[in-house]
C-alpha cells in the first residue's frame, strides 16, 4: 500500500490531503511558478512538512513539466 501526501499552503491556509503521488504532481502543475514556494507536503507518518522544493521528486518534475525554473527556496516558518 503507497502511502498518501498531504499540501498545505501557507498563504491561504489550505491543505489537501490524502493525495497520491500523481494527484500532488497534477496539482503542482497548476500551481503559479511564483506561488510554489508557499506550498509544503508530507507524506503520511512522517512528522515534519518539507517545502516542495527539498522534495526532489517533486520540484524536479515541476522544472520538467514546466519548462521553467521554480525560485529558490526561502527559509520560512513550516506548518
Amino acid at each position: 500500500m503507497h502511502k498518501c501526501w498531504s499540501l498545505y499552503n501557507k498563504e491561504e491556509k489550505l491543505r489537501i490531503d490524502d493525495l497520491r503521488i500523481d494527484q500532488v504532481r497534477t496539482i503542482l502543475l497548476a500551481i503559479p511558478t511564483s506561488r510554489i514556494r508557499d506550498w509544503y507536503a508530507c507524506k503520511e507518518g512522517d512528522l515534519h512538512w518539507q517545502t516542495i522544493s527539498d522534495i526532489p521528486e517533486f520540484y524536479e518534475d515541476a522544472i520538467v513539466d514546466k519548462g521553467t525554473s521554480i525560485p529558490a527556496k526561502e527559509e520560512a516558518g513550516k506548518p
